[in-house]
């Protein structure tokens, strides 16, 4: 379990408690184990809420390995069968509350808006846009224009050989 520091100070102050009682954790018998872990899920909801309100970004991590999704609160976390748990917009089920973070102050690369350019990088690139098209213009050979005379239509049937005279209903083709 990934405890916070808050958290940590509580299961600490619980476990020394015990201790002090000359109790250990692996001693104690189910029942009270029980009442030790909804002890802390209490903690841990009244320090997500108290951190995240509803309708708060969250950071959100639906597996192992899978990349971190942003959600938000949409109700306030509770204690369920021992259970720190809460009510992300975008999920189905409940998760429980070590399974979000805070968002960072940069986002993800997706939340992140366009950053535009200052103006004079878009000149410069601008100008060397047209500075390379001159120059590509100046290296490439001109082309040569055909003249008229020399043009040829090709207008006859691939099986036709040129000048042959075939009719076609009626008409005469040369």
């Amino acid at each position: 379990m990934n405890l916070t520091d808050d958290q940590r100070f509580a299961a600490d102050n619980l476990l020394a408690a015990q201790e002090r009682r000359g109790l250990h954790l692996e001693s104690i018998p189910a029942q009270r184990l029980a009442v030790v872990m909804q002890v802390l899920a209490a903690r841990k909801v009244e320090l997500f809420n108290a951190r995240y309100s509803v309708g708060a970004p969250v950071m959100y991590i639906p597996g192992v390995g899978k990349k971190p999704r942003r959600e938000r609160v949409y109700r306030a976390a509770r204690v369920e069968n021992g259970r720190a748990i809460v009510e992300l917009a975008g999920t189905l089920l409940p998760i429980d509350v070590d399974q979000c973070f805070t968002v960072s102050d940069e986002g993800t690369p997706a939340d992140r808006a366009p950053r535009s350019l200052p103006a004079w990088q878009i000149a410069a690139a601008v100008a060397a846009g047209f500075v390379l098209a001159v120059i590509v213009a100046l290296l490439v050979p001109s082309a040569e224009a055909v003249s008229p005379e020399r043009i040829v239509i090709d207008c006859y049937a691939p099986d036709e050989a040129p000048g042959a005279i075939a009719v076609q209903s009626n008409r005469r083709r040369t």
